[in-house]
């Protein structure tokens, strides 16, 4: 998996990482769910290496004066790609 785009998640150690990791690999191979590719402490941190899956939902939220406003007609665009039929 040379040059593959990955998503890092970082949290001190004794965070809900590893609870996140363990719930990660309980549902492994599910539709629309990032493969963990390595899971580790660094020093004072643990570490959570995932297959990047894309840009978040939340980048479909336009800000606007500092407030939050949500498109719902972009979220339906997408739920139908997000849940399995």
């Amino acid at each position: 998996m040379t040059g593959a785009d990955v998503a890092l998640k970082i949290g001190f150690a004794g965070s809900s990482l590893y609870h996140e990791y363990k719930v990660y690999t309980s549902i492994a191979g599910s539709m629309g769910t990032s493969t963990v590719l390595w899971y580790g402490k660094e020093d004072v941190y643990e570490v959570i290496v995932l297959e990047y899956l894309g840009n978040p939902i939340e980048d479909l939220i336009d800000k606007e004066k500092d407030e939050e406003k949500f498109d719902s007609g972009k979220a339906f665009l997408y739920a139908s790609q997000m849940v399995c039929p």
